[in-house]
C-alpha cells in the first residue's frame, strides 16, 4: 500500500466560499497582486483538422457538432454532389459567425481528406423501408 508523504503547511491553500484565502500570504513582498483570484488558463489552441467524407444528414450533423463544441481548428466536407457540398460548407460557415468559435470549415477533396488528422466516413446509401443493414447481407 502506498502512502503519500505529508504536504507541508507552507504548501497548503484553504479557499472560502468567498475566494478568500485562510492563511495569511507568507511572503513579505509588496503586495501588488490578488492572492485570492483564482488562476484560470485559456483552453490551449487546437490544431487537428478532421475530414468527413459525405455531406448528408450524419454527415452535415458531425460537422454542425463540431462547430459548436470545437475539438479541432477545421473541418473538411468531402462529397460527391458539389451542390450539397457547397451548401453545408455556406450553413456551417454561418454558424460560425457566432463570435467564439473558431473552427474553419471547408470544401475539400478526397486528396485533402487524405492529409487529415482524423477521417470520418458517413457517406453510403439511404437506408429504404424495409431494408436490412446487418453486416453480410446484401442489400434488397
Amino acid at each position: 500500500m502506498y502512502i503519500s508523504p505529508p504536504v507541508p503547511p507552507s504548501t497548503w491553500l484553504a479557499v472560502s466560499s468567498l475566494g478568500r484565502n485562510f492563511f495569511p500570504c507568507p511572503s513579505t513582498h509588496n503586495h501588488t497582486h490578488n492572492h485570492n483570484a483564482i488562476p484560470t488558463m485559456a483552453p490551449p489552441k487546437l490544431k487537428t483538422t478532421i475530414a468527413i467524407l459525405g455531406c448528408g444528414d450524419v454527415g452535415a450533423t458531425l460537422a454542425y457538432t463540431l462547430v459548436l463544441q470545437p475539438i479541432c481548428s477545421e473541418v473538411i466536407l468531402v462529397d460527391l454532389k458539389q451542390d450539397l457540398l457547397e451548401a453545408q460548407v455556406r450553413d456551417l460557415n454561418d454558424a460560425t459567425c457566432r463570435g467564439d468559435a473558431d473552427v474553419k470549415v471547408r470544401a475539400g477533396t478526397h486528396r485533402d481528406a487524405g492529409q487529415a488528422d482524423i477521417v470520418v466516413i458517413t457517406a453510403g446509401a439511404k437506408q429504404k423501408p424495409g431494408m436490412c443493414i446487418v453486416p453480410g447481407n446484401r442489400t434488397h
